[in-house]
């Protein structure tokens, strides 16, 4: 498989940033030479990629897999964002923002309202996503070999619920800093970050110089404005 490069028929650009959640939508052009860009900057480091299994975060981990061809590529639905239900699709706004806070901050079990039209999936609760996710991020590091390197390609929601659980400590009961995840977090498409094991951090890289788990953000995407 050879991961192409240059324009790509049948995108259309979103005029402003579209909620995205489960919708499979597919990389743009700038997002497959986002996941190009990690992939020379990477040549040859990684052992295993593990990936969302939807469409954008396959294609990023195959165009790195193309600089790694010996590293293994697995996809897993544990790594997909949170699912946004009815919102999906549309239009990123400050009333939907508020809205969709709300529920995450005032009722954590209570799922997103609605059937997404561009996935058929219902929303999901923070506290199911953030069980899904974190559950399945420390299965990785529990299993890790300190001699490797580990790569998860995921999503903008999961690195920013990842960053808000390191900053409470990682408790036992999966709590985070709840403000942080609904925060506007600094990475962009394509970001790559090393997961430092000994002082509990997620650390922006150009590359993947130490052993050890990273975190990539796939490229950017039709509905990234």
């Amino acid at each position: 498989w050879r991961c192409p490069s240059g324009p790509r028929k049948g995108i259309r650009m979103a005029k402003k940033e579209l909620f995205r959640g489960s919708w499979n939508i597919a990389l743009a052009p700038e997002g497959v030479e986002d996941a190009i860009r990690v992939g020379k900057a990477t040549k040859g480091a990684w052992d295993t990629i593990y990936h969302s299994d939807l469409g954008r975060t396959t294609r990023t981990a195959k165009c790195v897999r193309q600089f790694s061809p010996d590293s293994e590529l697995i996809p897993t639905s544990k790594l997909r964002p949170m699912h946004l239900g009815v919102i999906e699709g549309k239009e990123v706004n400050t009333e939907r923002i508020r809205a969709m806070n709300k529920i995450l901050r005032d009722t954590p079990d209570k799922a997103l309202p609605g059937i997404s039209s561009k996935s058929d999936e219902p929303g999901e609760s923070l506290n199911s996503f953030k069980k899904r996710v974190l559950t399945f991020l420390n299965k990785v590091e529990k299993e890790l070999d300190p001699n490797g390197r580990v790569l998860l390609v995921t999503h903008y929601r999961d690195i920013q619920l990842v960053k808000s659980y390191l900053a409470v400590d990682e408790p036992k009961d999966l709590s985070i800093d709840v403000e942080m995840l609904l925060s506007h977090g600094s990475q962009q498409p394509g970001d790559l970050f090393w997961f430092d094991l000994k002082n509990r951090t997620l650390d922006a890289v150009e590359g993947a110089k130490k052993k050890g788990l990273y975190l990539m953000r796939h490229g950017k995407t039709a509905a990234n404005a």
